[in-house]
């Protein structure tokens, strides 16, 4: 249901998602603190970045040996209802591991941490930014490290499906010109 109380508009199909981010980690910079290997070849760094959204958490392919690695990859994420808090930004959190030093016989450790950043995208979500993408580089702290990413929104259940309740809000009309009333729920069928 739209209804003008919340802080966006949803309709009951959406099943708690908002919309769907279309993340691409394209490549990493600077990624070996100790200032090792110019050429990109570190014999100490094997990255991997771990992106977290608001309830969901995606890994990236390690990069054997390479402090600016090359990663082109792109991953799938829901944003769930309750993410938009009023004066609040909503981030996408990068943060980037050196695999090399979480060999475990039990595969439970954790690698070293090369550095966090984030991406607050809260003008791509409400539209403010002009455009449906945002093409970044997120500094990661500490360290030198940067990482290249391009994030795109796309909202879902805008459009009513079968059975589901709408309202229609009057906006920048007069309650005259209209032909549907406004304000008064209504079941979403199809005309014979």
């Amino acid at each position: 249901m739209a209804v003008r109380q919340n802080p966006y508009r949803y309709l009951d199909h959406q099943k708690g998602t908002i919309g769907i981010l279309d993340i691409r980690l394209i490549d990493g910079r600077d990624l070996d603190s100790t200032g090792r290997g110019e050429s990109g070849r570190s014999a100490s760094v094997s990255p991997q970045v771990v992106i977290r959204v608001p309830a969901e958490e995606a890994r990236s392919s390690v990069v054997p040996r390479n402090a600016h690695p090359s990663w082109q990859e792109r991953f799938t994420m829901n944003l769930k209802k309750g993410v938009l808090q009023e004066g609040a930004p909503v981030l996408v959190v990068f943060q980037a591991l050196d695999a090399a030093s979480w060999r475990s016989p039990l595969g439970g450790s954790k690698g070293r941490d090369l550095g966090s950043g984030s991406l607050d995208i809260l003008p791509l979500l409400n539209g403010s930014r002009g455009s449906h993408v945002m093409d970044e580089w997120v500094s990661l702290s500490p360290g030198p490290g940067r990482l290249h990413v391009v994030v795109e929104y796309e909202p879902v259940g805008m459009v009513p499906e079968m059975d589901d309740v709408v309202f229609f809000e009057a906006f920048a009309r007069s309650p005259r010109s209209l032909v549907l009333p406004t304000n008064e729920p209504m079941v979403v069928r199809v005309s014979a």
